[in-house]
């Protein structure tokens, strides 16, 4: 719900130019929470049921960006070439090889693969087709640049759904009757999730699983912040999401991170940081970049930020417990997904799943 500009432009887009030998790549990214998967999902089955990449698709977890958890190429090439038929003992040991057997077997077909949750633009480069008949969607919660000075990428940044999208998605999971019965305390929730769809989905299903809850009593019990950090259902925590993208980042980037958390204001730049964080202006203006880069904050125009309300919930609540003295006047000083093989589905049922 609320992506149907993003799906139109996939659906322009992965089919490519029949004319043209280049390979279609679409980047979508955006913050922990924001929806990547789905609507690489949501475009991959859309393509497949409009006739699009007869001869299947391809969907591997590349468990970026915290280090230590990334997929390694070799293993994710190794895991690709069986997927799609090739005998073990017939599957090179050197990385360069396996590239070049994949792209050898996807030469001529019209396959669509899906490289979900990408660390970095140096794991996406041997995976890549060499056919134009394929076309490949990578989700990251990073921009990647290093992709775009190899492949001509189009990218799709992520932002959280705006107010009417936001209650319809909680209105689609808890359903009307739930939904009819407190429409403003639907639009509250939506608010308090900060319209950010994993949020939303977590407080929609805890509804629907704790029958005696209603959209006001969860409300109500998310008014203060750290509950909404505590959203989850089953093995599934919105407080994982945003762990997950804070242990990619550096310890000064990391320090910055928490630093906004407790700042006050809602807008942000290197002079309003620098001093609190006792660094220079350059240096707090590199660190905001670095955090604009990974999605934890969002650039409102070349100097100035935002910081999403759930985030900024997060990064205090880091703050407090990892900061001795968590004030604004804090000095900052420079400190030295289990994986999913790809399998080969027919065009006609798709195997992707959210």
């Amino acid at each position: 719900m609320g992506r149907r500009d993003h799906l139109t432009r996939l659906e322009r887009l992965l089919p490519g130019d029949q004319h043209s030998l280049a390979l279609p790549v679409a980047l979508i990214s955006g913050p922990p929470g924001v929806g990547k998967t789905a609507l690489a999902v949501q475009a991959a089955h859309r393509a497949v049921n409009d006739g699009h990449f007869t001869d299947g698709q391809l969907f591997v977890n590349l468990q970026g960006p915290e280090p230590g958890t990334a997929a390694a190429p070799h293993d994710v090439l190794e895991d690709l070439l069986r997927a799609v038929g090739v005998p073990t003992d017939r599957i090179p040991t050197d990385l360069d090889q396996r590239a070049a057997t994949f792209r050898s077997f996807l030469h001529g077909r019209e396959i669509l693969l899906v490289l979900d949750n990408a660390a970095n633009a140096q794991q996406i480069y041997p995976l890549l087709p060499g056919s134009p008949g394929c076309a490949v969607i990578v989700t990251s919660r990073s921009r990647l640049p290093g992709l775009m000075s190899r492949v001509d990428a189009t990218t799709l940044p992520l932002a959280e759904l705006c107010q009417p999208e936001a209650a319809m998605l909680i209105r689609a999971i808890i359903g009307d009757t739930r939904a009819d019965a407190g429409p403003s305390a639907v639009s509250v929730l939506a608010e308090r999730c900060g319209h950010l769809p994993l949020a939303l989905v977590l407080a929609a299903e805890h509804i629907v699983s704790h029958q005696h809850h209603s959209a006001d009593t969860l409300a109500t019990e998310l008014k203060p912040e750290h509950a909404r950090l505590d959203l989850a259902e089953g093995d599934i925590a919105l407080r994982n999401a945003f762990d997950t993208s804070y242990k990619a980042l550096d310890e000064q980037s990391a320090r910055m991170f928490r630093l906004l958390g407790i700042l006050p204001g809602h807008l942000i730049d290197a002079t309003t940081t620098a001093t609190p964080a006792g660094i220079t202006h350059n240096e707090a203006a590199r660190l905001l970049h670095s955090l604009a880069s990974a999605h934890l904050i969002r650039s409102q125009d070349e100097h100035h930020y935002h910081m999403h309300i759930l985030l900024r919930a997060y990064a205090a609540d880091l703050a407090r417990k990892l900061d001795t003295q968590p004030q604004p006047t804090k000095a900052i000083h420079p400190t030295a997904k289990p994986a999913a093989t790809p399998t080969l589905s027919p065009p006609t049922q798709p195997s992707l799943v959210a």
